[in-house]
């Protein structure tokens, strides 16, 4: 007769690899959302301001670094890990340069940030980590560290991630303002989709929840386990002494019933273990016969 462990939790720092398909289209909605208030916010400044939200990639922080970007780092006051926010460089400089009142031209030359453009991106960049850590619930957030290019960037920790590209078009100038979220960040974020994910695929027949069976394994339940339901009148119930004998109705040959509550679950037959009693699970109460 098999015996049931408890199977370790999941890893939250591997999680970020099951982005099956209900949660890339929740990550899709959110960058949506996403970039709706960001231009909505963005466009207080700017004119002329168009924002499209591609679809969110799983990825490795480092993948998202290369020469031609402008890399900021973005910090969570109270998550260890910290996450990127990268930006093309020729957007860079026409955001910073139509906040400042000029026309968002094409760059003539693509050059490191100075410290006063950065100052002004600083401007640009803020909202869209507040709205970032509001979305993905990362709690209180900060733009860090800037860096014009990757060649002055600390080699960003191998964790993994997702991105979530929002595609910007100002005038003639097209470019990406790419947030790489760590899984440090999205712990939270995550364990929401696994419960909201959880009571979706509960409704699925023939179908092992594994989301499932994890969010409610520390769950205590009671499990009865006894004859099948006995009626009996109240007068009888009422004048049961020691030694009276109550007809059930059931064969010597017949199984036992484990129910929760009113749900029956499972026929099962008295065994013994050792020295204990045990119940051994001979076949499981279909669904629809299983409430009485």
């Amino acid at each position: 007769m098999a015996q049931t462990t408890a199977d370790a939790q999941p890893n939250p720092f591997e999680q970020i690899h099951l982005l099956n398909d209900d949660r890339t289209q929740f990550f899709l909605r959110t960058a949506e959302s996403l970039a709706e208030r960001l231009e909505e916010t963005l466009s207080r400044w700017l004119s002329d301001l168009t924002i499209t939200p591609g679809p969110p990639d799983e990825i490795q922080l480092p993948d998202l670094i290369g020469e031609a970007n402008d890399v900021a780092l973005v910090t969570a006051d109270y998550h260890l890990g910290s996450g990127l926010v990268i930006t093309d460089l020729p957007l860079a400089l026409a955001l910073i340069t139509t906040m400042c009142g000029g026309h968002p031209l094409p760059a003539p030359d693509i050059r490191p940030l100075t410290r006063l453009e950065i100052g002004v991106y600083n401007l640009i960049l803020t909202p869209v980590v507040q709205m970032a850590a509001e979305t993905f619930m990362m709690g209180p957030a900060t733009v860090g560290l800037h860096v014009s290019g990757a060649s002055g960037l600390p080699d960003a920790k191998m964790e993994p991630g997702v991105a979530v590209p929002l595609d910007v078009k100002m005038g003639d100038i097209t470019g990406r303002i790419t947030l790489g979220l760590t899984a440090t960040h999205l712990q939270t974020y995550l364990e929401e989709l696994d419960r909201m994910n959880a009571g979706r695929l509960a409704k699925k027949k023939d179908a092992r929840n594994e989301q499932l069976v994890t969010s409610v394994r520390a769950v205590p339940m009671e499990l009865i386990v006894g004859f099948d339901t006995v009626k009996v009148p109240a007068g009888v119930l009422a004048d049961l002494q020691v030694g009276d004998v109550l007809r059930t109705g059931q064969m010597l040959s017949q199984s036992l019933v484990a129910r929760v509550g009113a749900e029956r679950l499972f026929s099962v037959r008295a065994a013994q273990q050792g020295q204990r009693l045990v119940a051994e699970v001979t076949g499981r109460i279909a669904s629809d016969e299983g409430v009485q």
